[in-house]
């Protein structure tokens, strides 16, 4: 299986059908864990797409940390396909059932001067933390922690 280049290393390439609190890995180039979460799998209605958080966690070791809460995101709420885990970037290490302070009370979403929410509907207005919208292919999500990171993009 080929793919482009990406500052993330390969880790385990997956097929495994993701479920929300799904809790993954993903590996800069420094070699210390970032720790990310499936929120929703069926976001966007009929896209289907893959709502996933990224925080700013860091350890030298694939064990789930009990801070993973949205007060620390490293950017904003993201909609993602499943090709991160298929081509390895983004390694499942467990689930974590998502409770109530698990997930924000409102996602926002911004596209062509149009904020929308996680189902797609039009907001009133933006509200923080507001992302990209559209679903980002891993390689995007790489450029995004790597800009977080201040690491040189790919």
């Amino acid at each position: 299986m080929s793919d482009a280049p990406t500052n993330l290393q390969v880790l385990k390439r997956s097929r495994r059908a993701l479920e929300p609190g799904d809790v993954f890995v993903a590996k800069p180039p420094d070699g210390i864990y970032l720790f990310g979460r499936v929120i929703r799998t069926d976001a966007l209605g009929p896209m289907e797409a893959l709502l996933v958080y990224v925080y700013d966690v860091r350890s030298p070791i694939k064990e789930i940390p009990d801070q993973l809460s949205p007060d620390s995101l490293l950017f904003p709420p993201a909609f993602t396909n499943s090709l991160g885990w298929r081509h390895g970037r983004f390694e499942t290490i467990g689930n974590v059932p998502l409770g109530s302070g698990d997930v924000l009370k409102h996602h926002c979403f911004s596209a062509a001067g149009r904020f929308y929410d996680d189902d797609g509907r039009t907001l009133a207005g933006q509200s923080e933390p507001c992302g990209p919208g559209g679903v980002q292919s891993y390689r995007m999500l790489d450029d995004r922690i790597s800009d977080a990171l201040n690491i040189p993009r790919v």
